[in-house]
């Protein structure tokens, strides 16, 4: 039925009936998703497959990802682990520790930086230094601060004079600034 739409209602179509289908049979979801022609429609419903199933199965969920197009990837997975991380960022976080790829780790930190952003901080300054570390660094700062400056602060001043405590500090410091951005008098 959905084949027999125009192109512009066929996402929404494939979107609604594949969307009830991954809710009870993500693999079923993922397969006939498979066979719809590459594009923005497919990676669009590929990810809201892989959202609904990483809610239930995320370790199942990625080992499907990997096996995607690479255009297809990337966006799957960021999905899925957003979706992880959501409700269980600590895991999702030791999921990426066994990985190489640190594509994902400012999602997790992010996530993870809104529920817990003390074991967040400290997972991502355990990191090699990296353009990924220092940005999900920075950023984990960031959404601490705007939500208990006292205790960021007091967690950067604790670090050890390194390359995470620079970056650390410039979390802090931009989120300070946007909370208050008056100069003290």
């Amino acid at each position: 039925w959905a084949r027999t739409l125009a192109d512009q209602q066929q996402a929404g179509a494939y979107s609604g009936v594949l969307g009830t289908i991954a809710a009870t049979n993500p693999k079923k979801a993922a397969k006939l998703a498979l066979t719809l022609k590459s594009g923005e429609a497919r990676e669009h419903i590929l990810g809201e497959i892989a959202q609904s199933w990483a809610s239930h199965s995320p370790r199942e969920t990625l080992t499907w990802t990997a096996t995607l197009n690479p255009d297809e990837k990337n966006h799957t997975t960021a999905v899925a682990l957003k979706s992880w991380s959501d409700t269980h960022p600590a895991e999702a976080a030791k999921h990426l520790d066994q990985q190489s790829d640190t594509t994902h780790l400012e999602l997790v930190a992010t996530q993870w930086s809104y529920r817990d952003p003390e074991s967040a901080a400290n997972w991502v300054a355990s990191k090699s230094n990296s353009p990924a570390r220092n940005s999900a660094l920075l950023n984990t700062l960031w959404n601490w601060t705007t939500q208990n400056p006292t205790a960021a602060t007091t967690w950067v001043q604790t670090q050890p004079q390194s390359p995470a405590k620079e970056q650390a500090i410039t979390g802090l410091a931009t989120a300070a600034v946007e909370i208050d951005p008056q100069p003290p008098r």
